[in-house]
C-alpha cells in the first residue's frame, strides 16, 4: 500500500484545485431555459433587452431539380435600453428534429458593446428535408463569451418555425452578377458583396401563415467549407428591388407586407 507524505498531499491538492478551476472555466454557468411564454417575437423584454426576429416563420429550402439548397440565414435584432458590455448571442436547444445549426462551431456570435441601440446577429441554419412539424430553438444573450466562467446570461427566448417548406419551382430566380467591393483580400477585413439578378416568379405565400410577405436571404449548400465559413463574418444585408425604389430591406431578411408592385417584377 502506497502512502503520500505531507508535501505530496499539498501538491496533489493544488493540482486537483487547478483541474477543478479549469473545468469550471470551460463549462461556465448553466443557462436557464426560456419558458413557453418567453417568445422571440419582439415583444418580450427582460433586463432592458428585446430580441426581434428578422426572418420568416417558415424555414425554406430548395431541394428540387438537383439544387440541394438546404441552408439559409436567420437574423435577430438585439435592442437594449441600457448599456451592455461584450454582448454575445447564441442559439441552442434545437427541437423538432430537422432544423439545426449549419456549423455547430458557430453557435455564438459577438456583437460587442451595445448602448441603447440595436445590433443584429445572423446565424446559418440548415434543414435536410421539409416537414410540417414545428422546429424550435432558444436564443440567449450573454455578457461575455458563452461557456466561460466569467460569462453571464442576460436574456433568453424561444423561437419556433411553423414548418420547413420547399420554395416554389416556377420561373426560378437567377443570379446575373456578383461584385465584391475589393479584390485585395486581407484576413480580418470586411467587404461588401453585391449580387444582382432576377427574382423570377414570386410566390403568394401561405394565405394563413404568410400572406403577401417577402423572405429574401442567400441560400447555401452544406456542408460549408471551413476555410470559407459563411456564418460568422456576416454583419448585415441590404436588399433592394429595382422596380420599386421605395422598397428595400436593411439588416432584415423578411418583409411582413410586400408592396403590390413586387408581384409584377
Amino acid at each position: 500500500m502506497a502512502f503520500m507524505n505531507r508535501a505530496q498531499i499539498r501538491i496533489f491538492t493544488l493540482v486537483s484545485a487547478l483541474l477543478l478551476s479549469l473545468v469550471s472555466a470551460m463549462t461556465g454557468t448553466s443557462p436557464a431555459s426560456a419558458t413557453a411564454s418567453d417568445v422571440c417575437n419582439g415583444s418580450y423584454v427582460f433586463n432592458n433587452i428585446r430580441a426581434t426576429p428578422t426572418h420568416s416563420t417558415v424555414f425554406y429550402i430548395d431541394s428540387g431539380q438537383g439544387q440541394n439548397v438546404d441552408a439559409s440565414y436567420v437574423g435577430y435584432q438585439i435592442n437594449t435600453t441600457a448599456a451592455k458590455s461584450n454582448v454575445w448571442v447564441s442559439l441552442d436547444t434545437f427541437s423538432g428534429g430537422v432544423v439545426s445549426l449549419a456549423n455547430p462551431a458557430d453557435s455564438a456570435i459577438p456583437l460587442g458593446d451595445i448602448s441603447s441601440e440595436t445590433k443584429t446577429a445572423f446565424f446559418l441554419l440548415k434543414a435536410p428535408t421539409n416537414t410540417s412539424t414545428a422546429q424550435s430553438h432558444i436564443l440567449r444573450v450573454y455578457s461575455g463569451k458563452p461557456g466561460l466562467n466569467s460569462s453571464t446570461e442576460l436574456y433568453s427566448c424561444k423561437y419556433t418555425f411553423t414548418k420547413v417548406a420547399e420554395t416554389i419551382k416556377a420561373l426560378a430566380n437567377k443570379v446575373q452578377t456578383i461584385t465584391p467591393s475589393t479584390t485585395s483580400y486581407v484576413l480580418g477585413n470586411t467587404m461588401n458583396i453585391v449580387v444582382e439578378g432576377d427574382t423570377g416568379q414570386i410566390g403568394s405565400g401561405n394565405a394563413i401563415i404568410e400572406p403577401n410577405n417577402s423572405f429574401a436571404v442567400p441560400f447555401i449548400n452544406t456542408p460549408v467549407p471551413f476555410d470559407f465559413d459563411m456564418s460568422s463574418p456576416v454583419f448585415g444585408f441590404a436588399i433592394k428591388f429595382s422596380a420599386m425604389t421605395i422598397f428595400s430591406l436593411s439588416f432584415s431578411l423578411f418583409c411582413k407586407v410586400l408592396p403590390a408592385k413586387a408581384l409584377n417584377i
